[in-house]
């Protein structure tokens, strides 16, 4: 019992990564980045992409759509702020506790539901 409700609230905290991410992702074509955006999708693709390293490329794929219309120097910028940082480190820290199997099946369904 205690194990399955481990399990989904594992299940639960990749989800919402995984949906935070998506929803800054639906923002893609106004040319503004968001640093916390930028690294909490960054942080989930990096999550996703190890626990399910066939589909890396696909992971990568939505990552692009995040920065299509910004300029790389303003990526790299934003990259090199705390507000990423913190985003990004919060976030693969909360989703790193994930049993892998979890994290793999929450990954793959949100490759697949974007396809």
């Amino acid at each position: 019992m205690i194990r399955s409700i481990k399990l989904l609230k594992s299940h639960r905290a990749v989800t919402l990564c995984v949906a935070a991410t998506l929803a800054h992702m639906a923002l893609a074509g106004e040319p503004v980045l968001s640093a916390p955006a930028l690294g909490t999708t960054e942080a989930t693709l990096d999550f996703c992409a190890k626990a399910d390293p066939k589909s890396a490329d696909g992971y990568w794929q939505q990552g692009k759509l995040l920065l299509q219309g910004v300029p790389e120097k303003t990526a790299a910028e934003v990259r090199k702020s705390d507000e990423y940082r913190q985003a990004y480190d919060s976030t693969a820290e909360m989703i790193g506790k994930v049993p892998e199997q979890d994290a793999m099946r929450a990954c793959s369904g949100s490759l697949a539901a974007n396809r």
